[in-house]
């Protein structure tokens, strides 16, 4: 990013610290370390690493020398410390990551105070352990630790900049791209493989967005499953692929869906009764969903809303399979450094949506009996002042591609 990007988040971070009295964060979370230093790890090692923003004092980056390097080339910090990760090396620093991190928040004043640490909601810790945690920790008896998520990071990660928006389309843009590539080339008899290597030649040869390549999920399915890794399998008919999920770019992650059918609609129609009637209750519930997109709309009437849809095309029995442990209990989310981060889109969720949001909308019909997915697509959306700017048209309707 931009180093006006990267110094606009430290600002940010330090006004909202500010107002919730808190003197620093801590932040052990992968994800968190690449929005506020830019910092990617250079490969996915458990080396000990934390990026640190005092409300008084540099922002300061901690881990061990080839990952400092790796922020060097990459990211941001006033602040740089690396340890050698041997202990017989002879450093002025001590040997041992955890004593050396000690001797860091001393030297910034943090040995008291109010910290906080990302340990809330989708806050997985990529580069620190529990044991590492505890050490720590028992070294700092007067500060007082509390979580950075939800007063402070998502505060702000859920609300994308400019810088991010563009980032974002760009992503939008050549996953759509893909995935109608993948449309193209899925037929009766092409190996399942072979669909997923006409994306990737799309992502990385035309687009050449895949940046951090080990966060790339791409779920495609066949043979009644509602989530697998494509296979070595020669697709035939009554198969479907459920394409989901999509490359990274720039470390943000894109989650879109289609599905491909494989089969003559009439021989889909005999597989599966009332096929049809299922591939256009999600069709019409994510048309008429779009309405209600717009500031001030709350998670929890995006959920009921859509679901109305459904039950006034499928039946009130349908409300049975909404319920059931089987269907999933969120139609949507927001997404950005992550496929899925909060709001989530559930029932009586009272969050609103508000300018800056990227969020996906995704309205199953559900064939619960047959366990199948019949129609399942997912939109993104970036919310604006008055509504929403739609960034997954190029997917074309929300209705599924049937290849025969």
């Amino acid at each position: 990013m931009p180093k006006d990007e990267w110094q606009g988040r430290i600002n940010k971070a330090k006004g909202l610290m500010k107002a919730e009295g808190i003197d620093a964060l801590i932040l052990f979370n992968r994800k968190n370390q690449a929005y506020y230093f830019g910092w990617v790890k250079p490969y996915p090692y458990v080396y000990p690493a934390a990026g640190i923003v005092p409300q008084d004092g540099p922002s300061t980056f901690f881990t061990e020398v080839l990952g400092i390097n790796n922020l060097g080339l990459k990211g941001y910090a006033e602040n740089a410390v690396g340890f050698r990760g041997d202990p017989r090396a002879p450093t002025p620093s001590a040997p041992e990551p955890i004593e050396a991190l000690s001797e860091l928040i001393k030297e910034l004043g943090l040995e008291k105070g109010t910290i906080a640490v990302d340990k809330g909601q989708f806050s997985w810790w990529d580069t620190f352990t529990l044991a590492e945690w505890e050490k720590l920790t028992s070294y700092f008896p007067k500060i007082k630790w509390v979580d950075a998520m939800d007063k402070v990071v998502w505060t702000q990660r859920m609300i994308k900049t400019p810088w991010e928006q563009d980032v974002i389309r760009k992503l939008m843009y050549a996953t759509a791209k893909g995935y109608m590539k993948a449309v193209q080339v899925a037929s009766p008899g092409v190996n399942e493989k072979d669909v997923f290597y006409a994306m990737m030649d799309v992502w990385m040869k035309e687009e050449r967005i895949v940046d951090s390549i080990y966060d790339m999920r791409v779920l495609q399915t066949s043979r009644n499953v509602a989530t697998a890794f494509y296979e070595d399998h020669i697709l035939e008919e009554g198969d479907y692929i459920f394409l989901d999920g999509g490359p990274s770019y720039k470390e943000y992650m894109a989650d879109m869906q289609r599905q491909i059918w494989i089969g003559h609609p009439d021989k889909l129609e005999k597989l599966y009764p009332g096929f049809r009637k299922w591939v256009a209750a999600a069709e019409i519930a994510h048309i008429e969903i779009e309405d209600l997109l717009k500031p001030g709309t709350t998670m929890g009437a995006l959920w009921q809303k859509g679901h109305e849809i459904l039950v006034r095309y499928l039946g009130d029995w349908y409300w049975d399979v909404i319920r059931s442990n089987q269907y999933i209990g969120w139609v949507g989310h927001c997404q950005g450094l992550y496929y899925h981060e909060p709001p989530y889109v559930v029932e009586n969720e009272t969050e609103v949506l508000k300018p800056g949001m990227v969020m996906c909308l995704e309205l199953p019909a559900l064939n619960l009996e047959k366990k199948v997915w019949i129609n399942m697509p997912e939109n993104v959306y970036l919310i604006t002042d008055s509504g929403f700017e739609p960034l997954t048209d190029m997917l074309g309707p929300n209705g599924v591609y049937t290849k025969y």
